[in-house]
């Protein structure tokens, strides 16, 4: 049975809400996180991501089927973190690892952002969040 392959530029979904035409600082970031996380794509490092700021969301999931799913499991581990964040006396998230059956999520705060990365649970996630990791610095 062979599985139909669709390219990148078919799985990219990209919703802008208010968007305004100028480009802030936040905006180039953005770019050049996706740029990046696309290449990763390429490679085969990642197997998707969700990207979302305050006014847009990119979602790059690959697999349309599970998209609702792995939308909840990022938005529900940036939501637990923040209700055990403050009896527990934590800090601002930095990221967040969730390991399941077989796969693997890294979620991470990048400026205003929050990103989500999903990969394969043998992927080196230290290694995926030192290449995103410098784009705050």
């Amino acid at each position: 049975m062979n599985k139909k392959k669709r390219s990148l530029e078919e799985t990219v979904t990209s919703i802008v809400i208010n968007g305004d035409e100028a480009e802030s600082e936040e905006d180039t970031v953005s770019r050049d996180l996706r740029s990046r996380l696309g290449e990763m794509r390429k490679l085969g490092s990642i197997t998707g991501y969700i990207l979302k700021d305050g006014e847009s969301a990119t979602v790059d999931l690959g697999d349309s089927a599970k998209t609702a799913e792995n939308a909840m499991l990022a938005s529900q581990a940036f939501e637990t973190y923040e209700e055990i964040r403050e009896p527990l006396n934590l800090g601002a998230v930095e990221s967040i690892v969730v390991e399941c059956k077989d796969l693997k999520m890294l979620c991470m705060v990048v400026g205003e952002s929050t990103l989500s990365v999903f990969m394969e649970k043998q992927v080196d996630h230290a290694k995926i969040q030192n290449k995103l990791s410098f784009q705050t610095e």
